[in-house]
C-alpha cells in the first residue's frame, strides 16, 4: 500500500516550515530533494542543503548502519510504520548533532520504493539531561556505598531479603551472606524480644511506615545490641504479604550513655539531698522548680507540697530583693556565676529572719540560660561567732595585724605576687569555673582571715589566697624550698608555703581519699578534704590555720631561714590573733561542705556535657541515615549503558578492516568501558565485600603502569618521584583497588603541596613494624610488600592524623573536596588484611606507608574476556527480555548475528503473549532478573511450566550476591553479571546447550 504525498496546502506549508524538527524527502541513492527551515538548526539554508547526499552529513562508522536499516527497509514489504534511528548529523560548523530520525518509504501502486522521506528531531538537550542524570547518579552512589548507616529489605513473614555490609558489620559478620545465612526468621533469630516485632508490624500496617523503633537484637556471638530503625512498606504482593525496607542505627551506647545520664541525675538528686546547705533551682521568672530538704527545712517549708509554689523573691526580705533582683538578672544575661556583694536576709514560713549567703550559677538549655541553682548557707552562728570573736580579741589586745605591704626584708628573692596563680586546667575549673570556686572558697577567709587554696589532682592551683598577715608574711619571703619536709619542688623553682599545701596536705589527701591534717612551716597547720567527682578524686580544698612560735629562740631561727629581720619577725608574731578551737572545727566541717558542693558542681556540668554529646552523636547518625537514601538503585541502570556501550564497540571492532584506522578508536571505547565497569564493581565490593576479583600482583609492575596517569594528577611544578623496591612479595588484590588507592593518595598529596614540591612512590620489602597501629592479632605472614607515597607539603598535627580517616572528614576548602578520600582509601587497605601508617608534621610535609601482606601460594587466573578467536555460533531460538530498549536492540543484533533465530519482548506480559503465540517454540529465555510487574524467576517459573526442557540464562546490572539474598535466584543458576563482552555472553550461552 502507497503512502500518499502531504498535499500542498496553505496549512500544511505553515505546519511544515515552522516545526522545530526538521522534514525532508530524498531519493533512494540518498540524495536531499526537499528540507524545511528547521535545517537552519545545523547551520544550512534549505537551498544550500537541497541537492546534497546524505553521507554528507553523516560520519563513516554512523552511515553504514543508518544505510544497512533504510536498505533492509526498502527491501522489505510496503508499510506504513515508520524506523525510529538514534545518530549523529554533523553540523555545518563540524561538530556532530545526536538525532533520532524517523523514516519511512514511499511506495508506488505497484509496491515499488520510489522516494524516502522522514523527520529528523534534534537530541542535543535530551543527551545532556540524560549524561546529567549519569553524573549525578554516580556522585551519588559513592555517598551510597560509604554510608554506614545500616540498610535492609525483608519480607512480612520474617525473612531476611537483603542488607548491606554496614548492616553486617553492626551485628558482627564479616560478609551480608554470613548474616543472611544466620536468621532465618527475624522473630525466632534475630529479636531478643519476638513480641516487639509484632508490634512493630501492627504499626507498620496501621501508618505504612514507623519511625525512631527501638528494640535489641542478637549478634554474631549472641550477644545483643539496641538498634533504632525506620522503616516503610516498599511492595505490597499479589499473596496479601508485603516487603519492608528501613534503616538501622546502632544506639547501644546512646542508651548507656541515657542510663548513665539518668543515673547523674540521680545521684545530683541524692547528693543534694546529703548536703548540710540547702540547694534549691528556679526558672527564669524567679519560681522554685527544684529544693532539697534543707532548703525545706531552713525556710521552714515542707518542699513537696509548699516550696514548689514560691518564688524565690518571697524568700528574700524587702530591703535587699533589689539587690538579689540585680545579682539575679546579671547571671541570666552574662551566664557567669554569681554571689551577692554582701548577706541577703532571708524570711522562714513563720516570718523570722536570718542572715544567709547565696552562691548561684546558671542553668542551661543548650546555650540559653533558663533559670539558676544556688547554695544558701545559713550564716547565723558565723555571724555570732565573729561577733563573739571580734569582742575576744578587743577585749584581749585591741591590736590589728601587722600590714605587709612595707616590708623590709633582706632575702636574695623579691616575691611576685603573680606567683600566687598558676594557669589550671583540670576538671574543677573547667566544669565549675574559678569565680564560683573563689566564692566557696573565700568564705573559710571571711571565717578564719587566714589562708585557702583549692587544687587540681594534676597540681595545677584553682584559687589561693593568704588573708593572715603571718601567713602571707611567709608566702612572700620564702624562698627555694618551704621547709615542710624539707622538700625541694622537682623544677628548683621557689617553693611558696602556698605550693607546700598541694606537696603535702593535698596531694595526701587525694592519694589517701581522706581529710589530711599536717604541719607546714612557721607554726602553720595545713587542713585538707579531697573532692570526688564521678567516684573520683579530681582535687583538693584546704585551709591554713594555727599559732606562730612563741619563744625568741625559734623566732630567730626563722627570720635567718627566711631573711627577716628578727624585730619585724617578732612583731607580726605578737600581732597574729590566734583562731579559737570551735572556730577551726567549724571550718573544718564547712570544708567537708565546700568540697561536697564543688564535687556536685561539677557532676551536673559534666552530666549536661555528656547529655549533649550524646545528642550530637544521634543526630550525626542520622544525617548519615538521610545521605544513604539519597544513592540507592543505580548500580543496574548504569551497568545496563555500560553494556550497550561495550557490546556496540565491540561490534564495531569486529566489522572494521584490521587495517582501518577507526579498530584503535573503537578499542578505546572498549577499555573506557572495561574500567567503567570495573570501577563501579570496585565502589561495590569496598562498601559491600563482593564482586571484587583479586589477582596476583607485582606492586612495581602496576605502579608502573600508572605513572602516566598519575602524571595527569599532578601539576607541572610538582615532581613526581618514583623508587621501586627490589624482591618485593607478590600480592593479592584487586587492580582497581590498588589505582584507587594510589590516585586517592597523589591527589591529597598533590593538594598539600602549595607550590613547587615533590611527591616520591617507593615500594620495599620487610617484616611488620611492631608499633603499627591496628589490630595485628592472627597475623599469619610477617613479609609485607610496602608501598610509601611522601609529599614536601604543608604536613598536618596531631589532632587532624587522628580524624584523616574518618568520612567526610576534611581538611579541604569547600568544594575541593568530599571527605571520603582516605576513608576509602583505608577500607580497601583493611578489607585486604593490609595495614596502614601516617607520618607527619606541621611544614615537613607527610608520608602514607601502607604493608601489604605477602603471597606463599598460587591462584588459578583466567582471561575470558579477550576478544580474540572465533565467537562459537548456533541456531537455537531464543526468547529475549529485556526492558532497557538499547541493551535489547544490542543483544538481539548480537545474537541473530551468531546464527540464533530470537523473539523479544520488554516487559514480562509481552513475552508471556509472544510464548503462546509461538506455541513455546523456545529453546532458552534470555531475561532480565529486575523487570516490570514480575521477576524473571517468576517469568521463568511461568514458561517452564508449558515447556519442561526450557534453558535460561537470566542477565542483570545487579551483583549475582545481591540477587541471591534477594530471594530472586538460587546458587548455580545460569546467571551473568552486566556489563559483558559478547564473547562472554555468546560462550555462556553456548555452554548452556552443550551441557548434557
Amino acid at each position: 500500500m502507497a503512502i500518499s504525498h502531504v498535499t500542498n496546502t496553505d496549512i500544511h506549508k505553515i505546519l511544515i516550515e515552522n516545526t522545530h524538527d526538521v522534514i525532508w524527502t530524498m531519493t533512494l541513492d540518498s540524495e536531499i530533494t526537499f528540507v524545511n527551515n528547521a535545517i537552519k538548526l545545523f547551520g544550512y539554508s534549505p537551498d544550500e542543503y537541497i541537492g546534497t547526499y546524505l553521507y554528507q552529513h553523516v560520519s563513516t562508522e554512523n552511515l553504514k548502519i543508518l544505510m544497512e536499516i533504510l536498505q533492509r527497509r526498502i527491501s522489505s514489504p510496503p508499510s506504513e510504520q515508520s524506523e525510529l534511528i538514534e545518530t549523529f548529523l554533523n553540523h555545518r560548523d563540524g561538530h556532530a548533532v545526536p538525532v533520532e530520525i524517523h523514516a519511512w518509504i514511499n511506495f508506488d501502486e505497484s509496491g515499488n520504493p520510489i522516494q524516502i522521506q522522514g523527520l529528523t528531531r534534534d537530541l542535543t538537550e535530551k543527551t545532556r539531561v540524560l549524561n546529567y542524570i549519569k553524573e549525578s547518579e554516580e556522585k551519588y552512589r559513592i555517598l551510597f556505598e560509604n554510608t554506614p548507616t545500616g540498610i535492609f529489605k525483608t519480607s512480612s513473614d520474617g525473612r531476611p531479603l537483603i542488607i548491606n555490609p554496614a548492616m553486617a558489620r553492626m551485628l558482627g559478620f564479616e560478609s551480608v551472606q554470613e548474616t543472611l545465612d544466620n536468621y532465618h526468621s527475624l522473630s525466632a533469630d534475630y529479636y531478643v524480644k519476638p513480641e516487639l516485632r509484632i508490634d512493630f508490624l501492627k504499626k507498620l500496617k496501621k501508618n505504612g511506615s514507623v519511625n525512631s523503633f527501638e528494640y535489641e537484637a542478637y549478634t554474631a556471638d549472641k550477644k545483643t545490641i539496641w538498634l533504632s530503625m525506620n522503616a516503610w512498606i516498599s511492595e505490597h504482593l499479589p499473596d496479601g504479604s508485603f516487603t519492608i525496607e528501613g534503616f538501622c542505627t546502632d544506639i547501644t551506647q546512646f542508651r548507656k550513655s541515657a542510663k548513665g545520664l539518668k543515673l547523674s541525675l540521680n545521684r545530683f538528686k541524692d547528693m543534694a539531698e546529703m548536703l548540710p546547705v540547702a540547694i534549691c533551682e528556679t526558672d527564669s521568672e524567679g519560681f522554685i522548680t527544684f529544693a532539697n530538704s534543707k532548703a525545706g527545712e531552713l525556710f521552714g517549708y515542707d518542699t513537696e507540697s509548699n516550696l514548689g509554689r514560691f518564688t524565690v523573691w518571697q524568700l528574700i526580705a524587702p530591703e535587699d530583693l533589689e539587690k538579689a533582683v540585680d545579682g539575679f538578672n546579671v547571671v541570666l544575661k552574662s551566664g557567669q556565676n554569681f554571689v551577692g556583694s554582701a548577706e541577703y536576709i532571708g524570711i522562714r514560713s513563720d516570718g523570722s529572719r536570718f542572715p544567709m549567703i547565696l552562691h548561684s550559677a546558671p542553668l542551661y538549655n543548650d546555650d540559653n540560660v533558663v533559670g539558676l541553682r544556688s547554695a544558701i548557707t545559713d550564716i547565723s552562728q558565723q555571724k555570732t561567732i565573729e561577733q563573739n570573736l571580734r569582742r575576744i580579741e578587743w577585749m584581749i589586745s585591741g591590736k590589728q595585724e601587722k600590714s605587709t605591704d612595707e616590708l623590709p626584708t633582706r632575702e636574695l628573692f623579691v616575691f611576685d605576687d603573680s606567683m600566687m596563680s598558676s594557669p589550671s586546667k583540670g576538671i574543677l575549673t573547667e566544669m565549675v569555673g574559678v569565680k564560683a570556686i573563689e566564692s566557696i572558697a573565700g568564705e573559710f577567709n571571711v571565717l578564719l582571715g587566714s589562708c585557702v587554696s583549692v587544687y587540681e589532682k594534676n597540681g595545677d592551683r584553682a584559687f589561693s589566697n593568704a588573708s593572715s598577715s603571718w601567713c602571707h608574711l611567709l608566702n612572700r619571703t620564702s624562698y627555694k624550698n618551704c621547709f615542710a619536709k624539707n622538700q625541694i619542688l622537682a623544677d628548683g623553682k621557689m617553693c611558696l608555703c602556698m605550693e607546700s599545701e598541694w606537696l603535702y596536705a593535698n596531694k595526701l589527701s587525694i592519694e589517701q581519699g581522706i581529710p589530711m591534717d599536717i604541719d607546714c612551716s612557721g607554726g602553720i597547720r595545713i587542713h585538707s578534704v579531697p573532692i570526688h567527682v564521678d567516684g573520683e578524686f579530681a582535687g583538693s580544698i584546704s585551709f591554713g590555720y594555727g599559732d606562730p612560735p612563741s619563744d625568741t629562740e625559734t623566732l630567730k631561727k626563722l627570720s635567718i631561714t627566711y631573711g627577716i629581720t628578727p624585730d619585724i619577725l617578732l612583731d607580726h608574731a605578737k600581732s597574729y590573733g590566734s583562731r579559737p578551737p570551735f572556730i577551726i572545727e567549724m571550718a573544718k566541717r564547712r570544708l567537708e561542705s565546700a568540697a561536697k558542693l564543688i564535687g556536685t558542681m561539677a557532676e551536673a556540668k559534666l552530666a549536661e556535657k555528656r547529655r549533649l554529646a550524646a545528642e550530637e552523636k544521634l543526630l550525626q547518625a542520622q544525617k548519615l541515615e538521610s545521605i544513604g537514601r539519597l544513592a540507592g538503585g543505580v548500580s543496574h541502570d548504569f551497568n545496563n549503558m555500560l553494556n550497550v556501550i561495550l557490546g556496540n564497540a565491540e561490534l564495531l571492532y569486529d566489522s572494521l578492516p584490521s587495517d582501518s584506522p577507526w579498530r584503535e578508536d573503537a578499542m578505546e571505547i572498549i577499555d573506557a568501558a572495561k574500567r567503567s565497569s570495573e570501577l563501579t564493581r570496585q565502589l561495590l565490593a569496598f562498601a559491600r565485600k563482593q564482586n571484587i576479583t583479586p589477582k596476583k600482583l607485582d606492586l612495581n609492575d602496576t605502579i608502573s603502569g600508572t605513572l602516566k596517569m598519575l602524571g595527569r594528577l599532578v601539576h607541572e611544578t610538582i615532581e613526581l618521584i618514583w623508587k621501586p623496591g627490589k624482591s618485593l612479595p607478590p600480592v593479592l588484590m584487586d587492580p582497581s583497588q590498588m589505582d584507587q588507592i594510589l590516585a586517592n593518595l597523589v591527589v591529597n598529596a598533590r593538594d598539600a603541596i602549595s607550590n613547587s614540591g615533590s611527591i616520591t612512590i617507593e615500594t620495599s620489602r620487610g617484616m611488620l613494624p611492631e608499633n603499627i597501629v591496628g589490630d595485628t592479632s592472627g597475623v599469619q605472614r610477617n613479609i609485607f610488600a610496602s608501598l610509601k607515597i611522601s609529599d614536601t607539603g604543608v604536613g598536618m598535627d596531631s589532632e587532624v592524623i587522628q580524624n584523616i580517616f574518618e568520612p567526610f572528614f576534611t581538611t579541604k576548602d569547600k568544594g575541593r573536596g568530599t571527605g571520603l578520600g582516605l576513608a576509602t582509601v583505608y577500607g580497601i587497605v583493611r578489607q585486604n588484611k593490609g595495614f596502614i601508617h601516617v607520618d607527619s608534621e606541621p611544614g615537613k610535609g607527610t608520608s602514607f606507608t601502607i604493608f601489604f601482606p605477602g603471597m606463599d601460594y598460587e591462584i588459578n587466573e583466567s582471561n575470558e574476556n579477550s576478544f580474540t578467536g572465533e565467537l562459537p555460533k548456533g541456531t537455537e531460538k531464543i526468547l529475549l527480555v529485556e526492558d532497557e530498549t538499547a541493551l535489547l536492540k544490542h543483544t538481539k543484533r548480537v545474537l541473530e548475528n551468531q546464527g540464533y533465530s530470537v523473539l523479544f519482548a520488554s516487559t514480562p506480559g509481552e513475552a508471556i503473549e509472544i510464548a503462546n503465540k509461538n506455541h513455546m517454540d523456545l529453546d532458552m529465555l534470555l531475561t532480565d532478573v529486575i523487570l516490570p510487574d514480575m521477576s524473571g524467576k517468576e517469568l521463568y517459573s511461568i514458561l517452564i511450566e508449558k515447556k519442561k526442557n526450557l534453558r535460561c540464562l537470566f542477565i542483570s546490572g545487579y551483583s549475582g550476591e545481591i540477587i541471591s539474598v534477594k530471594g530472586i535466584l538460587e546458587k548455580d543458576i545460569n546467571f551473568l553479571q552486566k556489563p559483558f563482552t559478547t564473547k562472554a555472553l555468546l560462550k555462556k550461552i553456548r555452554s548452556i546447550f552443550d551441557e548434557k
